[in-house]
């Protein structure tokens, strides 16, 4: 019929060929999908199953096509939402923002799905070039990766991109000019007295029963009188949130003479009260009144606290993490290193329920005599 214009029948993706890698390739939603070698079975047939998909009007799981940038702040969304531990943030996120910060700033315009194994070589080497540790260098290529499988499952990320990172070698100790970290050790022993003359007598408190229990500096700022089962003579505090509680594992801590002797003019206190609260300085220094105090020191002023204080008697300031490894060697020294390993709650000691028994009676037998 004349003067009527006939709408253009639309075409499926094109099967092109990339000539630089001679690789074979579509284009589905903007995005452009790799199928493999050009001309080659597998690039065919996966070329056949998206036609297929085409046909039937299922793209959508083709996603759309999205920048390194705005996949590493959607990753970051995420992270703020799923590293939440008692309301704060984890220290993952804080490890992510760094991680990803490079990333963007080196591939930030860059499409996800043309971030190629070689790329995330080179961010290796960007990482050495700014002096970052090789532990630390590790623990970045694994959050790049992480925030390539989340693009996966929300389908804005072939998951062949994601698959073609894990070809990347992590650095290997020796074999690469990245610098070794340096090992966590034990507070001297004459720097923990002097640093227990500067604090108060909150802090003190905390820090001496961390000293005879091992236990982490959050389950020592998070201890309730509720948590405590104290009907046997060694009592027991399972912490209402510990490091590997996503894990599905508990975290026993057993508490000998000399912590029940710390804790003992605490147990007027109300069950569901914090132990160790910054409130009582109001109390013992005469703070002011109107100033708020919350109810739990957080992981920055229980630190800052000791820092401080170690700064006052004039030392290196030192962590309150690093106490564990006081304990831990001791105990190592003195009852080998399984029984080091079942009370610092560390994984390898939870093997069936025979030998949980039997470590917790081993367990309950060292903190008797160190405890």
């Amino acid at each position: 019929m004349k003067g009527v214009i006939m709408a253009r029948k639309p075409s499926p993706p094109g099967y092109c060929h990339h000539k630089t890698s001679n690789r074979a390739y579509t284009r589905v939603n903007g995005k452009q999908i790799y199928l493999g070698d050009y001309d080659s079975k597998e690039s065919r047939t996966k070329y056949a199953e998206i036609v297929a998909d085409w046909s039937a009007g299922n793209l959508d799981k083709y996603g759309e096509s999205v920048s390194i940038a705005r996949l590493s702040v959607a990753y970051l969304k995420h992270a703020e939402k799923y590293y939440v531990k008692n309301g704060e943030v984890t220290s993952n996120v804080h490890r992510a923002k760094s991680a990803l910060r490079t990333l963007v700033s080196e591939y930030g315009k860059l499409q996800a799905d043309q971030f190629k194994p070689m790329n995330l070589e080179k961010l290796q080497e960007k990482f050495i070039e700014l002096n970052l540790s090789r532990r630390t260098i590790t623990t970045y290529i694994d959050i790049i990766r992480q925030a390539f499988r989340f693009g996966v499952t929300k389908g804005k990320v072939h998951v062949a991109v994601w698959q073609s990172l894990l070809a990347v070698r992590h650095l290997q100790k020796g074999r690469t000019e990245a610098k070794e970290p340096k090992g966590v050790k034990p507070v001297h022993p004459f720097d923990i007295i002097k640093t227990l003359r500067e604090l108060g007598p909150v802090v003190k408190r905390m820090v001496r029963l961390q000293l005879i229990t091992g236990m982490r500096p959050g389950e020592v700022r998070s201890m309730r009188l509720c948590d405590i089962d104290r009907s046997k003579d060694v009592w027991v505090y399972s912490p209402e949130s510990h490091k590997t509680q996503h894990h599905g594992r508990s975290r026993l801590i057993l508490l000998g003479r000399k912590a029940q002797r710390i804790l003992r003019p605490l147990l007027n206190r109300s069950e569901e009260s914090y132990l160790f609260s910054p409130e009582e300085l109001t109390q013992v220094v005469g703070v002011a009144g109107k100033l708020h105090y919350v109810q739990q020191y957080d992981w920055r002023s229980y630190y800052r606290t000791i820092a401080r204080a170690s700064k006052r008697a004039g030392i290196d300031c030192w962590g309150p993490n690093r106490l564990r490894h006081n304990y831990a060697t001791r105990v190592r020294k003195r009852f080998g290193l399984e029984a080091a390993q079942i009370l610092l709650g560390h994984s390898k000691a939870d093997v069936t329920q025979i030998y949980a028994e039997r470590d917790m009676q081993k367990a309950e037998d060292v903190v008797r005599e160190v405890g």
